[in-house]
């Protein structure tokens, strides 16, 4: 491993309880970001051209809506904006609950793609999507044109390749957004009291069972932005544990 590098982009809170990020905002982080890996790994001897592969992931359920220019048309919802509660359930009551996960294995959960994307249709009814990595991409983030683009998996199932569970059986847990506990398994069984995501994972013939506490990685930033943000998490942390219970 050559340089590991991370960059922030911001939640837009609109509205009470939405919750959006703007495709630029994206499309911005992951230009400095690479920017700041292809740098490092030039001063370790590597060349940006002879990257062959960029693996993209993304976080859950998320679409972003392009035109056939490639702009975007809409903010991409994210998983956690429960705007329209009313309209998850008309699709429940128009397709059917259990048919629903019948097919999906995923409960039509607000914020999930499905209440997103039938709230866009009627909010947004010229949106559609479509989308490839351009040669005007390639030039902004300093790749050639033949790199692989990999669509990868969401980023639970990425985490938990990353930490090395693979296979059934076995038990991830990490916090992103939110906390996540997932379990690996060889099929899905779907849940019918909607309390668990269902998902393949990115390892073949695998899949993920999911329970999530939604939210508490966002609380976690608010957090730290307002009561710490001249201290690093390992003291923030020390701060935290020196309280004493009930105080």
């Amino acid at each position: 491993m050559l340089a590991v590098t991370e960059h922030p982009y911001p939640m837009h809170r609109p509205h009470p309880g939405w919750a959006e990020n703007d495709p630029a905002d994206g499309l911005a982080a992951v230009e400095i970001a690479l920017g700041a890996l292809l740098g490092a790994a030039g001063a370790a001897g590597a060349l940006g051209s002879e990257v062959g592969g960029l693996f993209i992931v993304g976080q859950r359920d998320r679409v972003f809506l392009l035109d056939d220019h490639h702009r975007a048309l809409a903010p991409a919802i994210h998983w956690t904006d429960p705007r329209d509660p009313a309209g998850t359930e008309a699709v429940f009551r128009r397709v059917g609950r259990d048919r629903i996960i019948e097919v999906s294995v995923v409960p039509a959960t607000p914020g999930l793609v499905l209440p997103n994307l039938d709230w866009t249709r009627r909010a947004l009814p010229g949106a559609r999507a479509v989308g490839t990595l351009t040669r005007a991409a390639a030039r902004r983030l300093g790749l050639t044109t033949g790199v692989v683009e990999a669509a990868g998996g969401g980023g639970d199932q990425a985490a938990t390749l990353d930490c090395g569970v693979t296979p059934p059986g076995e038990l991830s847990l990490g916090t992103g957004s939110s906390p996540a506990w997932r379990a690996i398994v060889t099929g899905p069984r779907p849940d019918h009291t909607g309390r668990l995501c269902i998902a393949r994972h990115v390892v073949s013939h695998t899949w993920i069972h999911e329970v999530v506490a939604v939210g508490i990685g966002t609380m976690l930033r608010w957090t730290r932005e307002t009561f710490g943000a001249d201290a690093d998490d390992e003291t923030r942390i020390a701060k935290a544990a020196a309280v004493p219970p009930r105080a």
